[in-house]
């Protein structure tokens, strides 16, 4: 029996698009184009494909609620996921994949289609063409990459030389792999010809891809194997074992693999395609495609040119250029457009600084909703809370403070002591400290409350947790 298999990888933290980007919700969750989220397009660039039987999303265990409500309403065909307890780069990910698959389906010939969550590209024939072409490369033994036309010097990606035609239609062998080059050096490249754009994208056999992981990795090989063979099961997830994991060493499937192997293989894929891996490149895709989900704010420009600006407030730009602005509610990014790749090093000073920025948004995301503090003092705390339909908070109580609630919309059920009433639009309960209690909504539609902390301490840790529908008991 012969499975072909998309193997969606969504565990990076996509710390070049900080501020929006943060570890409780990374990029491949954010909405830059088309009005839903990367993931969520990938999800559907996967169910397109007529030969892919069916999807694996690889991710965080952070991100368990988030990857289901990303993917699932998008595809016809079967998914499941496969959660990472600890994150160790795209190698483990895979050979974590492959070896599930191979468990999974002991007697299967499996070849995994390997798309990454935050890519932008322009579907059709040609990309599911490409994956036909490298689906029979794989089954003949290649490891199969795919080559994206370079339209310009690009130093943020890296680069496939192409060589020898083999005997697969459109297949060539992988002359030489040059990761991020200098400006001169792709330019170079660009005139010279023969190079393309490395997209991150594989089609393989399993079996194969996990010989070659022995052959050159067996540190990881031996990790990721164990590490599956003590995952748990619960329904359509899969969770890792983690000890196992923990000790796995962390690189990329390129240095691992492919740029190690003598059997990869490459498609060229002639369509508009870019790694949303900066803010130049989202930059570029918003203003070249007016693709943008985000509101437009009003842009004030004198003297000043080519900025591209992301915010929800007026913005005056005086003579400059060239310029990247993020605006969100806690922190505001500016940045030249040649100098976004930096990014990341601003988030990992701010981790050693201030590490909940680059952790976490004021506006929380829970499996029952979302909370955001939208003001606090000495010893209080206000909070707006909205439950989605089916929502159902923790029953819990705080030791160091009381909390008053007011529904603003919708209709909550709400649990005080051993007292469980409905309370419409306008209506209002006090919880006293110790006091159990509990947010509920029974209804077809979200429930909004304004939530009152008063207390000498309001940190998130003053709960204890009596039974909780989520598992964090």
């Amino acid at each position: 029996m012969k499975k072909n298999i998309a193997v969606i990888l969504s565990g990076g933290a996509g710390s070049r698009l900080w501020p929006v980007s943060r570890i409780s919700e990374p990029k491949q969750f954010q909405t830059f184009t088309k009005g839903i989220s990367l993931l969520s397009q990938t999800v559907m660039r996967a169910d397109a494909i007529a030969d892919i039987d069916e999807i694996l999303v690889v991710g965080s265990v952070l991100h368990q609620a988030l990857v289901k409500t990303h993917a699932l309403p998008y595809t016809r065909k079967p998914v499941t996921y496969l959660l990472e307890p600890v994150a160790r780069n795209t190698a483990a990910a895979l050979t974590c994949a492959a070896a599930h698959l191979q468990a999974t389906y002991p007697l299967a010939d499996i070849c995994m289609v390997v798309l990454p969550s935050d890519h932008h590209m322009v579907e059709g024939h040609q990309f599911a063409q490409a994956i036909s072409h490298a689906l029979h490369g794989a089954r003949t033994g290649y490891l199969v990459t795919f080559g994206m036309t370079a339209s310009k010097p690009e130093t943020g990606f890296g680069y496939l030389e192409m060589g020898d035609a083999v005997d697969v239609p459109a297949l060539h062998l992988v002359k030489n792999f040059i990761e991020k080059p200098v400006a001169e050096k792709a330019q170079q490249m660009l005139d010279t010809g023969g190079f393309s754009w490395n997209s991150g994208m594989f089609v393989m056999r399993c079996d194969e891809f996990l010989t070659e992981v022995k052959k050159f990795e067996p540190l990881i090989f031996d990790a990721c194997a164990a590490s599956v063979m003590a995952s748990k099961h619960d329904g359509q997830f899969t969770t890792l074992g983690l000890a196992a994991l923990k000790n796995c060493p962390s690189t990329s499937v390129d240095y691992a693999v492919f740029e190690r192997s003598k059997l990869v293989a490459m498609v060229a894929l002639d369509v508009p395609w870019t790694d949303l891996g900066s803010w130049s490149a989202v930059a570029e895709l918003n203003e070249q495609s007016d693709t943008s989900s985000h509101t437009k704010p009003i842009v004030v420009s004198v003297n000043a040119g080519q900025n591209y600006v992301q915010a929800n407030k007026t913005v005056a730009i005086v003579g400059v250029s060239d310029l990247v602005v993020i605006d969100t509610p806690d922190a505001l990014l500016i940045s030249h457009r040649s100098e976004t790749q930096s990014v990341k090093e601003v988030v990992a000073s701010l981790n050693l600084q201030q590490p909940d920025i680059t952790a976490n948004y004021p506006k929380v995301r829970r499996p029952w909703g979302t909370y955001e503090s939208v003001g606090q003092g000495q010893k209080h705390q206000i909070k707006h809370i909205v439950v989605e339909p089916g929502g159902r908070l923790s029953l819990q109580s705080h030791e160091h403070r009381a909390e008053h609630w007011v529904v603003v919309a919708g209709q909550a059920t709400i649990t005080v002591g051993d007292t469980t009433a409905e309370y419409a639009t306008g209506q209002h309960v006090y919880i006293e400290k110790q006091q159990k209690h509990r947010l509920e909504n029974h209804t077809d539609e979200p429930v909004t409350i304004v939530e009152v902390q008063i207390g000498s301490y309001l940190g998130e840790d003053d709960i204890k947790r009596y039974d909780d529908v989520y598992g964090r008991v």
